[in-house]
């Protein structure tokens, strides 16, 4: 097998991290704001700024936003490289080779996302920037990838796969929840 020219090199950036949270910096920014203009002292600046953060958690699913965004860090996306070629992807971690897919052995990929495209969000959350991918080949090996990859990651699989994407739609779009709804 010769070498082939990459076509897509996908790994975690601080852009991509900074994307999926930008309501909680738009928030820690109207929060600085306002102490500004009102001379807030440091104490009453945290106050604002855990009243801003507790309203975000409760109302707008803000606290499961963050726990999505350290689990897809954390448990799949540290350190993690994916490399897309003409025919194969293949994943390393810390520079070393882990895994590889060749495009024909894919059965299919599944895009778990929280937002409807299709029709409007009737529940818009902090959770509608978090989505991953199951790509699942013809050994029953599963390879997850999540949105931290890359922001417009489903485009860029979608687009190397040439493919429709099987999506399923979850609240919470935790692999966890995947992985329950497979043993049916």
């Amino acid at each position: 097998m010769g070498q082939s020219t990459i076509i897509e090199t996908l790994e975690t950036s601080l852009l991509a991290n900074i994307l999926v949270e930008w309501f909680f910096i738009i928030q820690f920014i109207v929060a600085t704001i306002i102490g500004i203009y009102t001379q807030l002292n440091l104490v009453e600046f945290l106050e604002l700024l855990l009243g801003f953060f507790l309203f975000v958690g409760i109302v707008f699913l803000g606290f499961v936003a963050i726990v999505a965004h350290v689990r897809y860090y954390f448990h799949y996306e540290q350190h993690r490289k994916v490399e897309l070629y003409a025919d194969r992807m293949v994943i390393s971690v810390n520079d070393q080779v882990i895994e590889q897919i060749f495009k024909n052995d894919i059965i299919k990929i599944i895009l778990y996302d929280k937002r409807h495209v299709d029709e409007g969000n009737l529940f818009p959350t902090l959770l509608d920037s978090f989505y991953y991918l199951d790509v699942i080949g013809k050994n029953k090996e599963k390879v997850i990838l999540t949105c931290l990859l890359d922001i417009k990651l489903k485009k860029k699989i979608a687009a190397w796969y040439g493919k429709e994407l099987e999506h399923n739609y979850q609240l919470f779009p935790f692999p966890f929840f995947s992985a329950l709804s497979n043993l049916d």
